[in-house]
């Protein structure tokens, strides 16, 4: 322990710019190293693209029923229950809500840029959603 310090002290005593190092010290210290868990990781395995907000999400019944019920609650009752049983083959789950999202956009827009031009708050109320999800 002794030899280590007089070693240190040695080396900083040698060192003609003290504040070079510090400085090279504290950058190397703020440089954060991204974390295991970050949200831009994508899932290992098979995966599908949710036809609603574009996520990438395992292809896995339980998975993407999981991220639906988050993400648009009215689209699980849209989707047959035998669609859902079906593990392989989620991607006719997200056509069929790709199809319904597409008839629940026209909805709005005619709510909303038709003859009544109703507010977004109207129209979410008309069509029984959520404000946000309307946007």
């Amino acid at each position: 322990s002794a030899a280590s310090a007089s070693a240190a002290s040695a080396s900083a005593a040698s060192s003609p710019n003290d504040d070079d190092d510090t400085v090279a010290a504290v950058a190397v210290a703020t440089q954060r190293q991204p974390s295991r868990y970050t949200s831009s990781q994508q899932p290992r395995g098979p995966t599908i693209v949710c036809p609603v907000c574009a996520n990438t999400v395992k292809a896995q019944a339980d998975r993407f029923r999981q991220h639906i019920n988050k993400c648009c609650p009215d689209m699980v009752a849209r989707v047959p229950k035998s669609a859902w049983g079906a593990a392989d083959d989620m991607a006719e789950v997200a056509r069929v809500i790709a199809a319904a999202e597409a008839e629940l956009t026209e909805a709005c827009k005619q709510l909303a840029y038709g003859g009544e031009r109703l507010p977004r708050e109207a129209v979410a109320a008309r069509l029984g959603l959520d404000a946000e999800r309307v946007r």
